[in-house]
């Protein structure tokens, strides 16, 4: 789980984003990074069907203002660009994988086993590691 060029089965009913991309972290096998309390004023999408993760992603958030960065292969940072906005994302290249995240292991840090760990000052990170 967790390759961005696969297909997963996704079952996700809408619903409050803080806990449905949660769920959609669970189902593709990605991690996600996220300000839950951001999340919680917001509902996504359901998806269900097979999907690659980030065609999931993207219909569980269109029509909102959720966008996301990658920050390598498997994990995203997902943040919301203000009240009304509405930002797509589109699904990276294969030649975005083939770089390692060391800008985010020095800015944001990793534990031993190399779990991404985020923290900021305004608000409470969550990081969904599968």
């Amino acid at each position: 789980m967790g390759n961005p060029n696969e297909r997963y089965l996704f079952d996700i009913p809408q619903g409050v984003a803080a806990l449905r991309l949660n769920e959609f972290g669970t189902q593709s096998g990605m991690q996600l990074l996220f300000n839950f309390e951001d999340m919680k004023g917001i509902s996504v999408a359901a998806v269900h069907g097979e999907y690659k993760p980030f065609d999931a992603l993207n219909l569980m958030i269109k029509g909102t203002d959720i966008h996301y960065e990658f920050v390598n292969r498997r994990t995203v940072t997902l943040t919301r660009s203000g009240p009304g906005a509405s930002v797509s994302c589109a699904s990276p290249s294969p030649k975005a994988w083939s770089s390692p995240a060391l800008a985010w292991r020095e800015s944001v840090g990793s534990t031993a086993n190399d779990t991404a760990v985020a923290t900021k000052p305004s608000g409470n990170w969550i990081s969904v590691v599968a």
